[in-house]
């Protein structure tokens, strides 16, 4: 009788336990019944917030990160215990920033620049920065300075949570503001076909997931653009991209017909290459270095046959087990990772030459 007498007392905002809670008892979360925090407060749109951790005078509270549109947090924060950022060689930062180069180079035109002082020498030079991204749990107050350099160069500086920032600041750094520089994704099929870069053509896929997982994929290995030509509706296209954790801000993904993309290539001076399984020739036979566009199929159907005819050459990915086809991702991951390895083999071989 005691207990039933105790689970009567307790107040409605926290239901007895065995019961699961319903959104309407939740007090802090969108349709409930309480009264929401109102979201932190930002500077103008894209920009970072320099608010104060917690308010003076207060007992400590746990850090809100900068909220979005819709007033949720964009992240819960990194793990207690993480170690936090040193400071690195000064000299070797702008040394390096000074060369046009950066810590963490990926293929083609596009890097990241990691570091608030390489950023800001690079803000100086002039260099085609696109976007600052800063840690939101640690990486505040060391982008003070970067903030009216940035805004006069019309570069966006956002902040984002931790567990964001980790996925995009370069292995191994401890840098808590990285940029990307590079140029930005709008342009023609031509001109952005110019740029250096392999290019990829997804064509006929089916689902939105395959698609940005390849997209992804694509981003990670240095593409210089992303096109695709399927029936998606705007609802799958934006899916697509959320898949690809929105890789669409780091470079070009258009939604473009097979022949336009297909006769832009040519005009670029673009090797076409088909990954398909009437290939005559594996991955690791073809030369997959310079300047390529590659093309793979839908799930379903794969490369049409008239795309196949204007390919240049069709390359296969060997299979030994029962099951005739990879997830379309993992095709396309290991011809990016194929195509990287032999430009690494290439670039020491220039060096052993020299």
């Amino acid at each position: 009788m005691l207990a039933v007498q105790k689970l009567r007392t307790l107040p409605a905002a926290h239901p007895p336990v065995g019961r699961v809670q319903r959104r309407s008892d939740r007090p802090d979360r969108p349709g409930s019944a309480g009264t929401r925090r109102p979201p932190a407060p930002l500077g103008r749109r894209g920009e970072c917030s320099l608010l104060p951790l917690r308010q003076p005078g207060r007992n400590p509270q746990p850090r809100r990160f900068p909220a979005r549109r819709d007033g949720r947090q964009l992240s819960r924060g990194r793990p207690q215990g993480r170690s936090q950022p040193v400071s690195g060689d000064t000299d070797r930062l702008l040394k390096e920033s000074a060369a046009g180069r950066s810590l963490f180079g990926v293929e083609g035109e596009r890097r990241s620049v990691s570091g608030a002082i390489a950023i800001q020498a690079a803000l100086e030079r002039g260099d085609p920065l696109r976007l600052i991204l800063v840690d939101g749990e640690r990486g505040e107050s060391s982008c003070r300075d970067l903030i009216e350099p940035a805004r006069a160069a019309g570069v966006p500086v956002q902040t984002v949570g931790a567990r964001h920032f980790e996925r995009l600041c370069p292995v191994g750094s401890t840098d808590s503001v990285v940029a990307l520089l590079g140029p930005a994704p709008e342009g023609d099929p031509i001109e952005v076909l110019e740029r250096e870069g392999a290019a990829w053509l997804l064509t006929g896929l089916l689902y939105p997931g395959n698609a940005g997982f390849a997209i992804r994929t694509a981003e990670v290995s240095g593409a210089a653009a992303v096109f695709l030509d399927t029936s998606f509706d705007h609802r799958k296209r934006r899916e697509a991209v959320r898949a690809a954790m929105r890789a669409d801000r780091f470079l070009p993904v258009r939604w473009e017909t097979t022949d336009t993309v297909l006769s832009a290539a040519r005009q670029a001076g673009r090797r076409i290459i088909g990954i398909e399984d009437v290939g005559t020739k594996p991955l690791w036979g073809i030369d997959l270095t310079g300047p390529v566009l590659f093309v793979v199929g839908g799930e379903s159907d794969g490369i049409p046959e008239a795309t196949l005819e204007r390919c240049d050459s069709v390359a296969r990915i060997p299979m030994g087990g029962f099951i005739r086809s990879y997830n379309l991702q993992a095709a396309v991951a290991m011809a990016a990772g194929e195509r990287m390895r032999q430009m690494e083999a290439a670039d020491a071989s220039d060096e052993e030459a020299r």
